[in-house]
This record gives structure tokens, sequence and C-alpha cells, in this order.
């Protein structure tokens, strides 16, 4: 699998692609003894195993290096220590990593899907141990929003009056830091959430599967679903500027047109 892994790095780095973005790359090395978990999800037995850095000195010094390729590595339930390796100034294996404590500083009890308060004094303690920690000794991958998570304007901004201000602060916010920041499309205009309210508006598999999940328990609770993020998958995470905000975007995919609803507050400047 690795050498086949090696190919595909390859495949694109001849086509003149200059960096990868590995997914959950800090997941790739499970425990050989394979041991049952009744009790927990089995994340312990397959997070940050030590082969994971093994794995990745292997294709930074096979592909990254030689192919000069700038990579940065998604870090799931991770560590500061694990990233301290990871992205090393030494360049071993990464050249920086993402890492997702800070935006889970409104899940109350680690419930991605309830609504909470975000916890500001958390995020500031969260965001100066990974700077200190990281600074001078690996690099950092610094961002706000991605297709897995809400608006940022929305989730700890201000959506009215304040909307533009509260852009810029977290703008500056993250731009302030050390690292290098990622924008989410979107982002540099201030989007917000699109506030959808048919879930057949979003084609997140994420938040289809939840809404689903909670149809069949019977707990149909409609602001749970505030935190779907706008209309994004992997592959498909688009919404679509208009000419008119009250009509439907589309756009043409693979040979299908795909409509979705616009955010009505998509003609807002």
């Amino acid at each position: 699998m690795r050498a086949e892994l090696k190919k595909v790095c390859e495949f694109w780095a001849d086509r003149g692609v200059d960096g990868l973005r590995l997914d959950v790359v800090n997941l790739i090395a499970k425990d050989q003894d394979f041991p049952d978990d009744p009790t927990g999800d089995g994340r312990r037995f397959y997070t940050d195993g030590p082969r994971a850095h093994t794995f990745l000195r292997e294709m930074n010094r096979d592909v990254f290096t030689p192919r000069n390729l700038m990579t940065v590595g998604e870090m799931s339930s991770t560590t500061l220590e694990n990233c301290q390796q990871y992205a090393a100034l030494s360049g071993d294996e990464l050249s920086m990593t993402f890492n997702f404590h800070h935006l889970k500083v409104d899940y109350p009890n680690g419930e991605k899907w309830t609504l909470a308060k975000p916890d500001y004094v958390a995020l500031k303690a969260l965001f100066r141990h990974w700077q200190q920690g990281m600074h001078n000794v690996a690099w950092n991958a610094l961002f706000w929003c991605n297709h897995d998570q809400p608006r940022i304007v929305s989730r700890f901004g201000d959506e009215g009056e304040y909307r533009v201000p509260a852009a810029k602060m977290l703008a500056m916010a993250l731009h302030g830091m050390q690292g290098t920041p990622y924008i989410y499309q979107g982002e540099e205009i201030g989007m917000t959430n699109p506030h959808f309210t048919r879930i057949t508006d979003y084609r997140d598999v994420e938040s289809h599967n939840m809404f689903a999940a909670l149809r069949a328990a019977v707990i149909i609770c409609l602001p749970r679903y505030a935190r779907a993020p706008p209309g994004a998958t992997p592959t498909n995470c688009w919404l679509f500027w208009p000419v008119n905000p009250a009509t439907t975007a589309a756009r043409r995919c693979s040979g299908t047109t795909v409509k979705t609803p616009v955010s009505p507050r998509a003609s807002r400047g």
C-alpha cells in the first residue's frame, strides 16, 4: 500500500502539483495485535501510533523531499507532542499540521451536534499552548473553517450589525499567529452560514447521516442542525453566488446539473 501511495504522490508531482494535503494522516498505523475495544471506539489503537512517524519519514525520504513538495497533515485527536514530530523544522516528516482542538471549545462533553456557547478562555489557552509549544520546534497550519466546520463568523462572531468587524477581527487573530494561514472559500468576504431550513438543501454526508440517526432515534431537534456546514462535502463543497439571490443556482458537474438553494445572505456585501 505504501508503494502505491508513493505512486499516487508522484503522479500528481509529475503534473506540476507543488503540495499535498494528507487527510487524517495520523491514523495510518494500527496496533498490530489488533486488540478489541469493548468500552471505546478503537481510536486509541490506531491514533498517533509509533509506526505513523516511521511511515511518514519513509514517504518524506522517497517522495516529499526529492520532489520538493509542501505537505500538510490533517491530524485527528492528536497531541502537541506528536505534532512536534510530524511537523518538525528538521523536515523529516511533514511541512506542517492541522489540529482541531480550538474548534471543539463549543462541544459540550465533546458532542459536535449539540449547540453551546464557545468557551473563549479555553480557545485562547489552546492557541497559547500550541503557539508556544510549536515555536522553534515545528510548524503550525492555521485555520478557522473547512468543509467539516460551520462558518467562523456565524460560530465565533456575529451575523448582524457586527458581521464585518467580527470577520476582520477573526482574520486578524488568525493571521497574527505564527504558522501558515489557510482560507476557506467565502471566508475572505466574511461569509456566514446559509441557514437552510430543509435537510435536503444540504449536500454534506455527515449532516445527512446525523439527521437520519436522530430521526431513527425519534430525537428531532432542529437547532442541532445549525452546525451543518454550508452545503459542503469533500468532493462537492460549493455554494453559489447568484445573479439574483432569490433564484436557485446551479453548476455543471460531471455532466449533471446540481442545484443548490442560495443562502438568503448571498446579496450582502
